[in-house]
């Protein structure tokens, strides 16, 4: 991330976008709020972290806190080429904490993309793949 950008990733409209990044991969870190299963602080902590700590260059788009496409809960993603999958697939692994990520390519596809190719960190989660219809 270059110097001239005050990192906040705890801001949930803070974003860091890059077009000279390109998004391979998708990260969806998952998150729930309210009816007692609250865990959006946690997610913008971890959030917050990687902004702070992460050695992988990436693109941020905001925090999405309502449903969208084929995910049925509140995420925040990050998407990173394919020089930094590695870097980013470890930092998500070792920091994700209780939420569940979904990782998947950015190819051609969203339906492949978001289910034969796709892999889960923590709990896969069920996808609304009805977006995908016209696959």
């Amino acid at each position: 991330m270059p110097d001239t950008q005050k990192p906040d990733g705890a801001n949930p409209t803070y974003e860091f976008i890059d077009e000279k990044i390109p998004e391979e991969f998708h990260f969806h870190l998952y998150f729930d709020t309210g009816s007692g299963a609250d865990t959006r602080d946690s997610a913008l902590a971890i959030r917050k972290r990687l902004v702070e700590e992460a050695d992988f260059v990436y693109q941020l788009p905001p925090v999405r806190e309502k449903p969208m496409g084929p995910h049925q809960w509140p995420i925040w993603s990050i998407w990173v080429d394919r020089a930094e999958f590695g870097k980013a697939t470890l930092w998500m692994a070792r920091n994700h904490g209780p939420h569940s990520v979904l990782v998947h390519p950015n190819i051609d596809d969203g339906y492949a993309d978001h289910t034969d190719r796709a892999m889960w960190l923590g709990e896969p989660r069920p996808l609304k793949l009805r977006v995908f219809q016209d696959h």
